[in-house]
């Protein structure tokens, strides 16, 4: 099972917002918490969103990047976009633990984590960010 969770900030200058509360489905609620904490565009146009994962001591979450390509589309993804076609990001995953499963190596994230995206804005780009993070988790004992 595949979650995407939608991330709405209203960064670059405007007012602060209080984010939306998103109530994810029951068969997963309890697995993740999600916390963003954005940081407002720099006078150079750069601005930092951390997306901080409290994992369930229960559960995991299939890390980026995976060592085999059978666990690619599990992989965390956060993407983060404006309305301008210029705005670049660089997003930073932390590191995984590596685990060996037979044939299988995979990677994964428990207890808590900071994914970071580093925001480059086009001039003028005052647009809210829409971030979206994309992540597959799993119970322990499954």
């Amino acid at each position: 099972m595949s979650i995407v969770c939608l991330i709405s900030l209203l960064l670059a200058g405007q007012t602060p917002v209080e984010p939306k509360k998103y109530t994810p489905p029951p068969n997963w609620q309890r697995a993740v918490e999600i916390n963003p904490e954005p940081i407002k565009c720099d006078d150079k146009g750069v601005e930092i969103v951390t997306i901080r994962m409290k994992i369930n001591k229960d559960h995991f979450v299939y890390a980026t990047p995976q060592p085999d390509e059978t666990f690619r589309p599990t992989e965390v993804r956060l993407l983060a976009k404006s309305k301008d076609p210029n705005t670049r990001v660089e997003v930073t995953y932390p590191k995984g633990r590596e685990i060996s499963d037979g044939p299988f190596r995979w990677s994964k994230y428990e207890g808590d984590i900071a994914i970071v995206a580093i925001v480059h804005r086009a001039k003028g780009d005052d647009s809210p960010l829409e971030c979206t993070l994309r992540f597959h988790p799993m119970h322990k004992y499954v």
